[in-house]
């Protein structure tokens, strides 16, 4: 793990990574890239990816409904399903106690998301520039906030494993 995150960061530092949010994002303004054109080998595997979008977005159905059944009533707030088929970047969960369990988590080595835990995502987003307005219940409510992932990579055994961590906290 630790010489995981070493290689991250010096990946990230010389360049052969860029950052999930550019400096000039944060402050409220457009990424310079976001004016070029996309090469044609990019387009071929953005269309490529486009190919797989409905198994991905299935699994993350799959996924939401496991927490769903699994968790139902445990927490005081989950996200309510639609009658038609949920996609869900993330499952959230409110809970008073997220620091806790957030703690334990990374203790334990249980992968839950820190996405969202600010009304502006990301937190480091220079809120004057965007003109934000305090709003005290949308910061209540993100420091309560718990997002379980749906991606590709969370098996249904990855899932199970969240749950029954998640549990101990009801």
């Amino acid at each position: 793990v630790w010489f995981g995150k070493i290689l991250l960061g010096l990946s990230k530092k010389i360049g052969l990574l860029s950052p999930p949010v550019e400096t000039i994002e944060r402050q409220g303004g457009k990424p310079h890239f976001l004016s070029y054109a996309f090469a044609g080998a990019l387009a071929e595997l953005a269309l490529y990816q486009f190919r797989k979008l409905g198994r991905f977005n299935t699994h993350r159905t799959q996924r939401a409904l496991q927490y769903r059944q699994a968790l139902e009533g445990s927490f005081s707030t989950q996200v309510p399903l639609p009658d038609t088929n949920p996609t869900f970047l993330r499952y959230v969960l409110r809970a008073s106690n997220v620091e806790r369990i957030m703690n334990d988590a990374k203790r334990e080595h249980v992968f839950l998301g820190d996405w969202y835990t600010t009304p502006i995502a990301p937190a480091q987003v220079n809120l004057q520039s965007i003109q934000y307005t305090e709003c005290p219940n949308a910061e209540a409510v993100a420091r309560q906030t718990i997002n379980l992932p749906t991606d590709i990579h969370i098996s249904e055994q990855d899932a199970e494993r969240l749950i029954t961590f998640l549990k101990r906290y009801v």
